[in-house]
């Protein structure tokens, strides 16, 4: 996350990236779901007691906007939903 905040990515194209590359599900975590519960303030709380906090400090305000846009982001929804009537069509033919 933090290397993709460096190379000016942003918040929803990280999301999107593990999306497409992963699913919702990296190596068994839900992490789309993750995400969602645990939240903007306490994925920062994370960071700020890790030993990468002095470097993100000083840019604290760009940094939560990026993990609040993580945060926020879901997949669109024609990604997330089967169309059934159209499953239905494909089993008659």
């Amino acid at each position: 996350m933090l290397k993709f905040f460096k190379e000016g990515g942003k918040g929803e194209d990280f999301a999107d990236w593990i999306y497409e590359g992963h699913g919702a599900d990296w190596n068994g975590v839900k992490w789309l779901h993750l995400k969602q519960a645990v939240g903007t303030e306490r994925t920062l709380e994370g960071f700020k007691v890790s030993p990468f906090w002095p470097e993100i400090a000083t840019i604290e305000e760009k940094f939560t906007e990026f993990v609040k846009a993580f945060v926020d982001w879901q997949p669109a929804a024609s990604e997330a939903v089967v169309d059934l009537d159209n499953q239905d069509e494909m089993e008659e033919n």
